[in-house]
């Protein structure tokens, strides 16, 4: 008995179904390993930040709250941090800016009283609405008396609400408000981006 091939349309039609299968997981794959990605970024940088930090306060011999924060930002990255980092970075009198070695972008924020803010951007080029930047931040020991539920390399979140009795939900709604306190929300995570992540990140920074 002589077997038929497939017509035309059979191979279109199956063609079709093919390519909206495609067009449905494709990007819910692409998606879930950037947000696999950026978690193990993430967690890789605030590694790196703390192993800096503790090698700092190893080398001056006192805690990092005792630092001197009337420095500005970029003297005090120059002083306590920048070597213990791998990148290149440039300080100017208020600001540091640079990459890591491979090739995320970091900043040192404004001068401020009593903390600095670190700022690394390992979500992507900003845009309207996006999650884009880590905020962790370093207080001094004033601000740490004040407030004794912040530590070194807590989240932005801290520097506004540093006695708030934070819980997920709380940060899951400050991070729609407002993504600085994003962090707050990913920390909490232990760097993994869940999928109820209330914000989609910047694209892609090239290098």
């Amino acid at each position: 008995m002589k077997k038929q091939g497939f017509t035309l349309a059979e191979v279109l039609i199956s063609l079709v179904v093919i390519g909206i299968i495609a067009a449905i997981t494709v990007p819910l794959v692409m998606e879930n390993y950037r947000r696999h990605e950026i978690g193990v970024k993430s967690e890789k940088v605030y590694s790196m930040l703390s192993q800096a930090v503790k090698m700092a306060e190893i080398e001056h011999g006192i805690p990092s709250a005792q630092w001197n924060y009337s420095l500005s930002a970029g003297e005090f990255f120059k002083t306590y941090l920048s070597k213990y980092i791998s990148g290149s970075f440039t300080a100017t009198e208020r600001t540091m800016t640079g990459r890591l070695q491979d090739g995320i972008k970091i900043a040192c924020g404004g001068r401020y009283t009593n903390y600095y803010i670190i700022n690394v951007y390992v979500f992507g080029k900003w845009s309207a609405g996006a999650c884009t930047n880590l905020k962790f931040s370093l207080f001094s020991e004033n601000f740490i008396k004040a407030h004794s539920k912040v530590k070194p390399l807590d989240s932005y979140f801290r520097v506004d609400f540093p006695d708030a009795n934070v819980t997920r939900a709380s940060l899951k709604n400050a991070c729609v408000d407002r993504q600085d306190y994003c962090s707050a929300l990913i920390m909490m995570d232990g760097f993994e981006i869940k999928k109820d992540f209330p914000r989609r990140f910047g694209k892609r920074q090239a290098r």
